[in-house]
């Protein structure tokens, strides 16, 4: 096999992958099940190759072989679709935020009615204030 630039060959994937973003769409519309419910009947598969992965040192390998500089990099590069992406799902955002504070709001009565002004009641009012935001769950 002849050598091949590695950029030249970088750059004719990519051209390709853009080239064919018509066929990825029709692709995509295509897909008549969900991914997540595909996974989801094939989830006793995905445990048993995590675990393989686990005991056979792969994950691990895999884990520590990301270099910090280069995490670093692609974080920075990302952060400005952060703002976008979080538009895209802004109605979803709100959504979240108008059932936390409904929720917050009825159990927080409770909160300040109990005693304050000592660590101890102060802890009391932090834990209860603790116990009932884990059990918050968001109903999308």
């Amino acid at each position: 096999m002849r050598a091949k630039d590695a950029a030249t060959v970088t750059s004719r994937q990519i051209q390709n992958v853009q080239n064919a973003a018509s066929k990825i769409r029709e692709g995509i519309g295509g897909v008549s099940v969900s991914p997540g419910v595909k996974a989801a009947e094939n989830i006793q598969v995905m445990v048993q190759n995590f675990l393989e992965s686990v005991n056979s040192g792969a994950l691990e390998a895999s884990l520590r072989g990301i270099d910090l500089a280069d995490w670093k990099a692609s974080a920075l590069e990302g952060v400005a679709r952060i703002g976008t992406g979080m538009e895209r799902k802004r109605a979803v955002i709100e959504e979240f935020h108008r059932q936390l504070q409904e929720y917050q709001l009825a159990y927080t009565r409770k909160i300040d009615a109990m005693p304050s002004g000592t660590l101890a009641a102060s802890r009391d009012r932090m834990l209860s204030n603790f116990d009932a935001m884990a059990t918050f769950k968001f109903k999308k």
